[in-house]
């Protein structure tokens, strides 16, 4: 019994643990800055402002808001007058322009569609008459001219297409 007593006392030391060295691990990390909130402008944007889309921009440079004075032609009803926007049109793939999409809004709501007809007191170059062919890589820029209410408060030119794709530009 003296013999087990001592093997427990010799197993008993043998099973202490020598102390482990304290390792300190530093990590440097560079904070990734949050990223910014993408601000939208509220409202339409500025005559000159670009309007980004997949494969086109375009630029409502100018408004003129009587374009064609008397004594030009004037539009079939009294109420009517005529206004123009200078837009433009840029392109990466080969595609073709119409009027067709755009529009000037009022202060009253009101929308008022690309003029049906054509003289030579409107503004040139003309944007559009019917479907016009754009080559890839490059624009093209023209007048089209609105029939709009002769008291209209126009507000701004808007483009909308559909596929989705819209904009608007203030009138000053």
């Amino acid at each position: 019994m003296a013999l087990l007593g001592a093997g427990l006392i010799l197993t008993g030391c043998a099973g202490a643990a020598e102390p482990t060295p304290a390792v300190t691990v530093i990590v440097t990390e560079t904070a990734t800055p949050a990223p910014e909130p993408s601000v939208e402008e509220e409202g339409p944007l500025a005559l000159g402002a670009v309007a980004e889309f997949a494969g086109f921009s375009l630029v409502v440079h100018a408004v003129n808001l009587d374009p064609a004075p008397e004594p030009a032609p004037q539009p079939e009803r009294a109420e009517d007058k005529w206004a123009s926007a200078d837009v433009e049109y840029c392109t990466t793939p080969e595609s073709s322009i119409t009027s067709y999409w755009w529009r000037m809004s009022a202060a009253d709501n009101r929308q008022y569609e690309p003029s049906s007809v054509g003289y030579s007191a409107f503004p040139e170059p003309a944007y559009a008459w019917g479907e016009v062919p754009v080559a890839a890589n490059s624009c093209h820029r023209g007048w089209i001219t609105f029939t709009i209410g002769r008291d209209a408060a126009i507000e701004a030119v808007r483009y909308a297409n559909d596929q989705g794709n819209s904009a608007e530009w203030a009138v000053q």
